[in-house]
């Protein structure tokens, strides 16, 4: 049996679930960009709560790399990526938009911790 809590070979950040993250990604044959955009999204905020998005800007990375270097390459259709990274570059502009609604909404829903720094002094 293995042990979950080894931080080499089985890291806690990895071992929700049933399965870790490798075995998954292994028995899926993902390959290098695909299954590190799958242990990225897997353990996002996990190994570091304060860096969940940075965890999933790099899952994002990943296929992005796939998408423009690999899949094309692999299906010998180059129009594909031409044609895959349109439809990313309007998803992104669509949760372009998005990411500004939440911004101006936090930005006018959380107390300014800034003022209360100045107001101790």
């Amino acid at each position: 049996m293995k042990n979950l809590t080894e931080p080499v070979n089985s890291p806690s950040y990895y071992n929700e679930g049933r399965i870790e993250v490798i075995d998954f990604i292994e028995d899926k044959k993902l390959g290098f960009h695909l299954g590190s955009a799958i242990k990225y999204i897997c353990r996002a905020g996990k190994k570091n709560p304060e860096k969940e998005g940075e965890d999933l800007a790099k899952a994002v990375w990943y296929l992005l790399r796939y998408i423009g270097f690999q899949l094309p390459a692999k299906q010998q259709n180059f129009k594909m990526a031409t044609d895959a990274f349109e439809t990313v570059e309007r998803s992104l502009k669509s949760l372009k938009g998005e990411f500004d609604f939440m911004k101006e909404y936090c930005t006018e829903s959380l107390p300014d911790t800034g003022s209360q720094e100045s107001d101790k002094r």
